[in-house]
């Protein structure tokens, strides 16, 4: 992966037919898919790394942690993922925007990350969460 300024290159391989099939699933996919590119582009866009799986009615997905040696529920900040098939503009925005409102919704005591992917484009939105 190469971050320079807004836009990444994200490089793979092909896939074999055993790979695809693994993925057959298509919203499976797209989840899975989201969660792999945010986790790489949180990576090489800070100090930040998935400590743990966040639990349902937070609000949002993953705890993230510095690296400083946090210990699982400690993170520095969390991280919401959310992943689109086939998106135009308007559905990439308003995705970011319930995003948002869902993570400041949660318990507010992390800053955070919301990562939306689409696919169809490809491209990818990133926003920091107070």
């Amino acid at each position: 992966m190469e971050v320079n300024g807004s836009a990444v290159v994200v490089r793979c391989g092909d896939l074999d037919p055993r790979a695809n099939a693994s993925h057959a699933d298509r919203q499976d996919a797209t989840e899975d898919g989201a969660v792999a590119i945010a986790i790489a582009l949180i990576r090489a866009g800070t100090d930040l790394d998935v400590v743990q799986r966040s639990w349902k009615g937070t609000g949002f997905d993953y705890f993230l942690t510095s690296g400083t040696g946090n210990a699982p529920f400690e993170g520095s900040a969390c991280l919401e993922v959310s992943g689109i098939l086939a998106e135009d503009d308007l559905s990439m925005r308003r995705r970011v925007a319930a995003k948002v409102k869902q993570v400041d919704a949660g318990d507010g005591a992390l800053p955070g990350y919301v990562v939306v992917v689409g696919f169809s484009l490809p491209r990818a939105a990133v926003k920091s969460v107070p």
